[in-house]
C-alpha cells in the first residue's frame, strides 16, 4: 500500500497540530510490512488541514488523478461558530463532496458533520497528540485498516462504473464485456498514475484463454472510443507480457501513447 501525506494549512509553524499528526503517521506507519510512503503514484492520499478555502485548493490539485483521498481536520470543532455558520457549511460541504472519507477525532465532531452532510463517509479515530484515549500503535493499526477499506471501496466503485458504462451500449454479460471492462480499468489506472505489471500479465492471460467474436469486440471498442488506447496498450503487452498478435483483438500500434503506457508500468 502506497500512501502520500499532505498538509494543507495556512501557517507552517512546527507546533501546528496537523503537522505533528502527519509527522507521527509518517514516522510510525512505514514500519509496517507492505506500506510505503510516497510522493507520486500513491494508492491513497491522506491530507490534513483546516476547513478552509486553502484546503479546497489543495484537494482540487489532486482529485483529478482519481486517487482516493481521506481528509483530517484536527481542529474540527473550532470551526463551528454561529457567526460564520453559512460560510463554514459551504466550505465543509465542498471538501466533503471532493474526498472519499473524513477522519475525525471524536463522536461529537462526527455528529456535527453529519448534520451538514448526512451521507458523509466518516471514521472516528482519536489523535494521540491531543487525546489520551489511544496510543500510537492503536492509531496506526486503525489507520491502516481504514486506508485499506477506502482503497477497496474506491476500486469497487470504479469497476462498477465501468461495468455500467459498458452495459449501456452492450447488454450481454459475456467474454467481450469482461475483456472490455478490463481495458477500461487499465485506462483508469493509467490516468491514476501507474499500471501494476501484474494487471498487464493477468490481462494477457485473459486474452489468451477467452473465446470471443473479434468483429463484435472491435465494434464495442469503437463504441467505447478506446480503439487508439487499446491499440497502443496491445503493443506494450506484447513487449511487457509476451502477448502475441494471434491473441490481439485489433492491431497493435507503436506510438507516443504506447511509450507513455510503457513508462507507467510498475513492478510494485
Amino acid at each position: 500500500m502506497r500512501i502520500q501525506y499532505l498538509v494543507a494549512n495556512v501557517c507552517n509553524t512546527t507546533d501546528n497540530t496537523n503537522v505533528h499528526f502527519i509527522t507521527l503517521l509518517k514516522k510510525s506507519i512505514c514500519k509496517y510490512d507492505n506500506v510505503e510512503i510516497v510522493n507520486q503514484f500513491p494508492d491513497i492520499i491522506h491530507i490534513c488541514g483546516d476547513w478552509s478555502i486553502h484546503t479546497i485548493r489543495q484537494i482540487n490539485k489532486i482529485i483529478h488523478h482519481e486517487i482516493p483521498v481521506i481528509f483530517t481536520c484536527n481542529n474540527g470543532l473550532n470551526v463551528f461558530s454561529k457567526k460564520k455558520q453559512h460560510y463554514q457549511t459551504y466550505i465543509m460541504r465542498n471538501i466533503i463532496s471532493k474526498v472519499s472519507a473524513i477522519q475525525v477525532c471524536g463522536p461529537l465532531e462526527k455528529e456535527k458533520i453529519q448534520v451538514i452532510s448526512p451521507s458523509s463517509n466518516i471514521y472516528v479515530i482519536p489523535n494521540p497528540i491531543i487525546s489520551n484515549t489511544i496510543n500510537t500503535n492503536e492509531i496506526i493499526a486503525q489507520m491502516i485498516k481504514t486506508y485499506k477499506t477506502i482503497i477497496n471501496n474506491h476500486d469497487t466503485d470504479k469497476k462498477e462504473i465501468i461495468k455500467n458504462k459498458i452495459h449501456t451500449i452492450y447488454t450481454p454479460n459475456d467474454e467481450i464485456s469482461i475483456i472490455c471492462s478490463r481495458f477500461l480499468y487499465i485506462k483508469y489506472l493509467l490516468h491514476k498514475g501507474y499500471i501494476p505489471k501484474q494487471i498487464l500479465t493477468e490481462t494477457s492471460n485473459m486474452l489468451k484463454s477467452k473465446q470471443y467474436d473479434e468483429d463484435e469486440m472491435k465494434k464495442l471498442i469503437k463504441k467505447l472510443e478506446i480503439y487508439d488506447f487499446i491499440s497502443s496498450l496491445l503493443y506494450v503487452m506484447n513487449e511487457k507480457s509476451e502477448l502475441t498478435e494471434g491473441f490481439m483483438p485489433i492491431e497493435s500500434s507503436n506510438d507516443k501513447l504506447s511509450d507513455i503506457i510503457a513508462d507507467r508500468i510498475k513492478e510494485f
